[in-house]
C-alpha cells in the first residue's frame, strides 16, 4: 500500500502530465469548450500540491506521535502508554463487571548474554521477546515494554486460566528462540512470568496493587528456578518479607 506522501506524489505528477497533454491538445486544435476545460489543469496542480503538503505534514505528525508512544527497540508501547492502557482497562473492568489480568514477563539472565556477546545481541533478544508477546496477544490485549527487560501485558476480560495459558505461550515461544551471533553461536534464553488477575468477586485495591501482585509472582518464578509462569496468590505478603531474587 502506498504511503500518503507517495499517493500525493503520484496524483500531483499525474495532473502535471495531464496538463501538459492538454496544452498540446489545445495547440493541435481541440474545440474551444474542451480547450477551456483544459485550462483548469494548472489550478488543479496548485490544489493538489497543497494537498500533498498537508498529507506530508500529517504523515510526519503521525510518525512523531508513534515514536513518542512506542519503544524503538521492540516497537511495542512504551511505559507511559502502558500506564494509560492499564488505567483505562482497570476502569472498564470495574464498570463492566469483568475480570482483568496483567502479565509481567522478564528475560532470564539477560545480563549474562550482554556480557558474553555484547549489548546488540541482548537488544535482539529483547526484540524477539517483544515479538513473542505480540504474537500471543488477543484482540484488545495490550503489550508494552515496562522496564528494562520486563514486558507488561494487559488482558481485558481475561480470567486466571486464560492469562496463564497466554503467559505459557509466551514462555514456550521464547524457549524455542535461537538468536544467531556473528560468531555463529545460537543464543538461547528463557523468560519468567508473573500473572495477577482482578475479578469482580476479588478486586485489588488499585491498578498499582495488581501490578505489584504480578511483580511478586514474577519474583516467585525467579526464585523457583526461572523459565516458568507463576500466578499471584492471596493473602498478599509484604514485599519486604520476600527474599530478593538473584540478579537477572
Amino acid at each position: 500500500m502506498l504511503s500518503p506522501e507517495r499517493r500525493a506524489f503520484v496524483v500531483v505528477h499525474t495532473v502535471v502530465v495531464v496538463a501538459i497533454l492538454a496544452t498540446a491538445a489545445g495547440a493541435a486544435g481541440v474545440p474551444p469548450p474542451a480547450a477551456r476545460a483544459w485550462t483548469l489543469g494548472p489550478i488543479l496542480v496548485v490544489a493538489v500540491a497543497a494537498v500533498q503538503t498537508a498529507l506530508c505534514r500529517l504523515a510526519r505528525a503521525q510518525r512523531l506521535r508513534w515514536a513518542a508512544e512506542h519503544d524503538a527497540l521492540t516497537r511495542l508501547a512504551n511505559r507511559a502508554q502502558m500506564t494509560v492502557a492499564l488505567a483505562r482497562a482497570w476502569r472498564d473492568a470495574r464498570h463492566r463487571g469483568q475480570p482483568l489480568a496483567v502479565l509481567l514477563v522478564e528475560a532470564d539472565r539477560l545480563g549474562a548474554v550482554n556480557d558474553a556477546f555484547g549489548r546488540p545481541v541482548g537488544d535482539r533478544v529483547l526484540a524477539e521477546i517483544g515479538d513473542a508477546c505480540r504474537r500471543a496477544a488477543r484482540p484488545g490485549d495490550r503489550w508494552g515494554r515496562w522496564r528494562g527487560d520486563v514486558f507488561l501485558g494487559v488482558l481485558p476480560d481475561a480470567g486466571g486460566r486464560t492469562a496463564m495459558i497466554l503467559a505459557e505461550q509466551v514462555r514456550a515461544a521464547v524457549a524455542r528462540l535461537a538468536v544467531a551471533t556473528r560468531e555463529g553461536v545460537d543464543v538461547r534464553v528463557t523468560v519468567s512470568a508473573g500473572v495477577a488477575v482482578d475479578t469482580p468477586d476479588r478486586r485489588a485495591d488499585s491498578a498499582d496493587d495488581l501490578i505489584d501482585a504480578a511483580d511478586r509472582a514474577l519474583y516467585a518464578a525467579k526464585r523457583a528456578g526461572r523459565d516458568r509462569v507463576t500466578a499471584a496468590t492471596r493473602p498478599r505478603v509484604p514485599p519486604a518479607a520476600l527474599p530478593a531474587p538473584a540478579p537477572g
